[in-house]
Parts: structure tokens; sequence; C-alpha cells
């Protein structure tokens, strides 16, 4: 997938289970909404492998599923439906871009770490954890003491800067609320924040800090503190990053575009074969069987579906898995994909 082939550039070396080779699922027309499901029962049947890894590092397992575009309702001049994410997932919304929103309730900032985006990420909770603490100030009517305006995430840090000890005791903590979101990593074994609403262990922490840190050093209102703490979560609408994920077999995958998770690892992401100016599977057969390299005389469409697959396929640790129609696939294709490690699927 490489636009420019590095000789120097390896995979993990996994072993030799065939479990943990690539695996493309091939749909025709009246099995596309299956896909996920498919995906969900490979996941299955390999967990183990990287269970007990994952578990010694305090790791969780991510399940991704990924495509070029959120929908299209659009059909090929032959008659074909344009696929994309929402093809196999007909639930799937294009996430809504918001600002932050502001809630007069701790609980409801750490109910919905990342407003209305597509994907918890660890820098999503730690900007509405900064909200958080933005609001706590605005409702004191704390404004910041060199230019007398409310404060921002910028000039909050900037001033916070100033005090160092508050300031490395703030990050330090910061950064341990943001492990715990992100990655469930409580130290209290009998904690069961992640049946609930909101995390209550990070609550009862932000809640004792707020008390002991901020009320004293802001010389805060501890009524309107002791409100912001107590008061229940306001109504909020579901929003897309709940509705985009597919549940089946006890499996929870996450579904959204190549883009979004760029930068990410995922233990298992499923690339999902979509319609950006062709299919992707015609687009991108030659490269994945290894009898075309990219060259100039391709052209930019060719060159963008690479460096979607590309990005893509290189998110999963462990396990790989694509979706093509079956049409685009060729038998000839299949003998050559077979001898570099894929194995087939059809559904």
């Amino acid at each position: 997938m490489c636009i420019k082939p590095d000789a120097n550039l390896d995979g993990i070396d996994r072993g030799t289970d065939s479990l943990l080779s690539p695996v493309m699922i091939l749909y025709d027309n009246n099995s596309q909404l299956n896909v996920l499901t498919k995906y969900c029962e490979l996941i299955k049947e390999r967990e183990d492998l990287w269970k007990d890894e994952l578990a010694i590092n305090g790791k969780t397992p991510e399940y991704y599923a990924v495509g070029w575009t959120h929908d299209n309702d659009e059909v090929t001049a032959e008659g074909f439906n344009k696929t994309s994410i929402q093809s196999y997932y007909p639930d799937y919304h294009r996430p809504v871009r918001s600002g932050n929103p502001i809630y007069d309730s701790l609980k409801n900032y750490l109910v919905k770490p990342t407003g209305s985006h597509t994907h918890v990420t660890p820098s999503g909770i730690y900007n509405s954890l900064i909200s958080l603490f933005l609001r706590v100030l605005s409702e004191a009517d704390k404004t910041n003491p060199n230019n007398g305006r409310r404060y921002t995430k910028k000039s909050l840090l900037e001033y916070l800067k100033g005090k160092e000890v508050f300031y490395t005791d703030f990050k330090a903590n910061m950064a341990n609320w943001v492990k715990q979101i992100y990655k469930h990593a409580c130290d209290n074994e009998t904690c069961t924040h992640r049946g609930e609403v909101y995390p209550t262990c990070v609550y009862d922490q932000i809640s004792q800090y707020l008390k002991q840190s901020w009320l004293p050093n802001y010389e805060l209102d501890k009524r309107k503190v002791d409100l912001f703490i107590n008061n229940p979560i306001e109504h909020i609408e579901v929003t897309s990053s709940e509705r985009n994920v597919f549940s089946s077999q006890g499996v929870e995958v996450k579904l959204g575009t190549v883009h979004s998770v760029k930068g990410q690892t995922h233990t298992a992401t499923l690339f999902l074969e979509c319609f950006r100016n062709d299919f992707n599977g015609k687009q991108l057969l030659d490269y994945m069987t290894g009898d075309k390299t990219y060259n100039d005389k391709d052209g930019k469409n060719k060159k963008c579906a690479l460096k979607i697959a590309y990005v893509a396929m290189s998110r999963p640790t462990h396990f790989l898995c694509a979706a093509f129609h079956i049409d685009n696939i060729p038998t000839a294709a299949k003998t050559k994909l077979k001898s570099s490690g894929w194995s087939f699927v059809p559904i």
C-alpha cells in the first residue's frame, strides 16, 4: 500500500499462528449487512490470542471498522450502489462537529468526554476536563488577573504555569484522570465505574480535588462548588458517537472514517470497501497482489486510495480484516493474495 515502498518496513512478528493472518471478508449484494457480524465472529475466535497480553500491560482491546466515506445514496452508471460505511451499518450517522458543550454538573463532563466527536480519545477527554475547570471558574466569576477577562484554555494553562507547585500537581492529576477514563485504569479493583453512566471513581477524585485544592487556591464560593459537584446529570441527546458502535456476541466495534483514526492503534481493524471515484477493490487490487507499485502515471485517484488503505491497514496491532465485494476480487487475484498470507471468508 506504500506510495514509496520501503524495503526495510516489516510487520510485527506474531509467530506462525494462522489465526493472526489477515482475513478478507467477501460479500455479495445480499450479504453486505452481515459483514460486521462476521467480523465480530472472527474477533471472538481470536481474542484469546491477545487478551492476556493486553491485560498484563493494563490495556483493553480496541476494535474498529473504518471506511473512506460516511454515507452515499448515489448509484453508478451501471446501477450499483456507491458503497459507504452506512451501507454496512444503516444506523451509522455522520458525526456532528460542534464546540464544547457547557454543563452545570460535574457529572455531565464525565458522561460525554468528547462532546459529539466520533471517538473517545485522550485529547478529547483532556479537553473536556479542562472545560469543567473553566466552567467552575466561570460560575465563580473568576477572571484572568492579567487581562480581567474570562479564562480560556490557553490563558488558564499559562496562568497555572506561573504557580509551579500547583501546576505540577494539576498536570499529574489530569494525566491520571485521562488514563482512568480512557483505559478504565482504576487502581480500585472493586470499582464498577465501567457500568455507570459516568466514571464514579474519577468523579470522586475530582470532587475532592476541587474542594481541597481549587476552592482555597481561587477563593471560590463553596456553595457554588458544591452545587456544581452535586447537581444531577442534565439530559443529553444521544449523539452519533454512541450510535456508531456495532455489537455482536459481546464484541463492540466502533465505526468511523479512516481519517478519523489516523494516528491511532487498534487491536483489530476492519477496512470496509467504499466507493470514492471507484470501488476500493478495483482501485487497490493490483497493488495488494504485488502486480503493481505506484508511480506518478497512475494518477491522483489511485494515490489517494493507496494512502487511505495504508492508514487503515496499519492501525491494528494484532488482527487485520478487509471487506470487499466478491465481484471485485477475481479468482486469479485470490491465488496471489493467499500466497501473501491472506485468507478468505465468503458470506
